[in-house]
């Protein structure tokens, strides 16, 4: 997506004060918020800007909701367990299992069946356990199973510490006779996770007087630019209708003048539609699940929960500053033990500046106590070419990459709002970097693999909207925003002569699978 400014100049007289509606025409305006999300969430390489207007919107990775709904609930299916947690012991001896005794336990699981063979906490070093019959509800809570050793030596038995309480015994196998046996195993289903959110309305507008709207005239009719701007968002805009921007699908051609394609959108749209992308991009980061009413209009108004709410779902890792590369490794891979559909274990780390030094430093430490690093490799430094000598070299940052144990590699890339003290302000003592450069994002372990009503993609990441409430509109009363005052006698809806441009859209970040994403967080006490 190319953003490409259009100047006067460029256009020709021929334009004249009719620049506007005559590129207003231009190729279907109702796709200009994805187009908006592409120009305003750029991409570079791994490192985005709106990181999550990048993810979302951008990428097509959204869900429409019905027209009028404020909420979307969706269902995720648990990998059924093995393990049994152990509530209780009724009855074991000293040496419990040994000499075909019974051990009666108190256990979590209904479905465990005369048959199966259970693995207790000592597995390479302790006999499995037979279920003797099938489990009856305990008088208490759980259930009663009987159980004995599962070893062809008389001798045999589990110790005690195996089969204590909170402990647990796992769903191993099965053993049945081989000949007449009508007897069988049970069998555990996984669950369902019910998941419900929301998501909420941002709006922006501009408002211009009747003298600003003079001005503008003549400075379109004359090529120049206007004599008197207005100041929105910070910045003061010279030119608000008659210049503007084509937002490009691809990138532009030879010559900027020529927009066969693409949108036009005038100065002031350009920078509203940039603004609603970051009203976007910081509800989806720092939102809070809300509902509530409006005590102007009596409505409901809604906010979904953002990346530091959701996070807290996940893989959420608070930390004093003691994380290590060592750390960050055993807890993604310990993720990988328990799932099965990961086959691509490319893991993306997003953090800034802060955490990319520290990152750097690792890997440098890692790299420099292998025996197998080659110490004049490109990874140490690489050829300049400059005026002041021939030979010249550059060294230094950064380390973008790092291959773990069975096959997992991660990947960095740089997030520049966790650099930004405007929004995150409490810095690292000793450092002119906010906290939240030291800290690093996971937004997904693999896609979703679960279905969400109104989904466009199976991505774990995506955005909730309601297509239908996306409104971007002018309203003018007795001065057009182009053509000036009304003075040849036509009618107007009212007697207003102020002009405004309105854009409203709806948004709230939805993770599919909580349990996919994940954060290590640096926490300054």
């Amino acid at each position: 997506m190319e953003v490409v400014k259009i100047t006067r100049d460029q256009w020709g007289s021929e334009f004249s004060g009719h620049t506007f509606f005559s590129l207003y025409g231009l190729p279907d305006r109702t796709h200009l918020g994805v187009m908006a999300a592409k120009a305003f969430g750029l991409n570079y390489g791994q490192h985005a800007e709106n990181l999550f207007v990048s993810s979302t919107l951008a990428k097509g990775n959204v869900v429409n909701v019905d027209p009028g709904r404020s909420t979307v609930t969706w269902e995720v299916a648990t990998a059924p367990d093995p393990r049994i947690k152990i509530l209780d012991i009724i009855s074991a001896s000293e040496f419990p299992g040994r000499g075909g005794e019974i051990i009666e336990l108190v256990i979590d699981a209904s479905y465990v069946r005369k048959n199966m063979l259970l693995l207790t906490a000592g597995a390479f070093n302790a006999p499995m356990l037979r279920v003797v019959e099938d489990v009856k509800p305990h008088s208490v809570e759980g259930y009663v199973v009987r159980l004995q050793v599962q070893d062809g030596n008389p001798q045999s038995y589990v110790r005690t510490d195996y089969i204590e309480p909170n402990n647990y015994l796992v769903d191993a196998s099965t053993s049945t006779p081989n000949e007449l046996n009508y007897d069988y195993a049970g069998l555990s289903f996984g669950g369902k996770e019910c998941y419900e959110s929301t998501f909420g309305q941002v709006s922006r507008g501009v408002k211009f007087t009747d003298r600003f709207l003079r001005l503008e005239k003549k400075a379109a009719e004359s090529g120049r630019t206007p004599d008197e701007g207005y100041d929105f968002l910070g910045r003061t805009y010279k030119s608000a209708v008659s210049q503007g921007y084509v937002l490009l699908p691809g990138k532009p051609g030879e010559d900027p003048s020529v927009v066969e394609r693409g949108v036009f959108v005038t100065e002031v749209e350009r920078a509203l539609l940039e603004r609603i992308m970051l009203d976007k991009e910081l509800l989806m980061r720092f939102g809070r699940y809300e509902r509530g009413i409006d005590p102007v209009s009596n409505t409901e108004y809604t906010v979904a929960p953002g990346w530091h709410q959701w996070v807290r779902n996940g893989e959420y890792r608070p930390h004093p500053g003691d994380l290590t590369l060592d750390t960050i490794e055993e807890i993604i891979n310990s993720k990988f033990l328990l799932t099965r559909d990961f086959p691509d274990r490319k893991i993306v780390l997003r953090m800034g500046t802060g955490m990319l030094r520290l990152w750097n430093q690792w890997i440098q430490d890692k790299a420099s106590a292998s025996p197998f690093t080659v110490v004049d490799s490109s990874l140490a430094y690489e050829m300049a070419s400059t005026i002041f000598h021939q030979k010249s070299l550059t060294f230094g940052f950064q380390f973008t990459g790092y291959r773990a144990v069975n096959g997992t590699t991660f990947l960095v890339a740089y997030d520049p709002m966790k650099d930004d003290q405007r929004f995150y302000q409490e810095k690292v003592p000793g450092t002119n970097l906010p906290v939240e450069s030291f800290c690093i994002d996971i937004l997904d372990f693999g896609s979703a693999g679960e279905s969400v009503p109104g989904a466009m993609s199976d991505s774990n990441i995506m955005m909730v909207q309601d297509p239908s409430a996306h409104e971007h509109y002018w309203v003018s009363g007795v001065y057009d925003p182009v053509t000036g005052a009304i003075n040849d006698g036509g009618t107007t809806q009212n007697a207003s002569k102020e002009c405004q441009v309105r854009i409203q859209s709806t948004c709230g970040l939805l993770v599919v699978n909580p349990d996919r994403i994940g954060r290590f967080e640096l926490q300054i006490q």
